[in-house]
């Protein structure tokens, strides 16, 4: 088909009446939001997977590790978690402290690094703290992105704190 335009007005009006690639455009737009959406959820999804297993292996080990002061705590861990908590990297540690009343429990400090990790569970009646730092990196472009918007590397994972008090008998 030749295309004979002599106006402005006739190409407008040319324009105007076709909508053959329209849907490839559309697709063109819309796709990248749907497979940001889509890649996110499961990013997402993986996140709290990881966070709830590891809140819940916590808890039960925890609870184990009171009564037998021999266990070892991380590889317990990594089991009730099926392998997606591993404490052989610098970012995912494991942290018991006890306390001998539950003032002095409030009153410490709270390390945000994986600087000391380890200890021991205490005597009867001290007030035994659990904590696992647990960081996330996101497997999906997802962090690649907010680091683009927001212009920090801080994106690039997310750093959880998952917490257990318990008190020896």
């Amino acid at each position: 088909m030749r295309l004979k335009i002599h106006s402005v007005y006739h190409l407008r009006r040319f324009l105007r009446y076709r909508t053959d690639g329209a849907t490839l455009i559309e697709y063109a737009l819309l796709a990248p939001v749907f497979f940001l959406l889509l890649m996110g959820m499961m990013d997402f999804g993986l996140m709290m997977t990881k966070w709830v297993l590891t809140d819940n292996a916590l808890n039960q080990v925890s609870r184990s590790a009171i009564v037998n002061p021999a266990l070892d705590i991380q590889s317990e861990i990594n089991k009730k978690t099926a392998g997606l908590v591993r404490f052989d990297n610098q970012d995912t540690c494991l942290r018991v402290r006890y306390f001998s009343s539950y003032a002095a429990l409030n009153a410490a400090p709270i390390f945000s690094n994986c600087s000391s990790s380890g200890g021991s569970a205490g005597a009867a009646g001290n007030y035994v703290l659990y904590e696992v730092i647990l960081v996330h990196r996101f497997i999906t472009p997802i962090g690649g992105l907010l680091r683009l918007v927001g212009g920090d590397s801080s994106f690039e994972s997310v750093r959880f704190r998952i917490k257990t008090i318990l008190r020896n008998e």
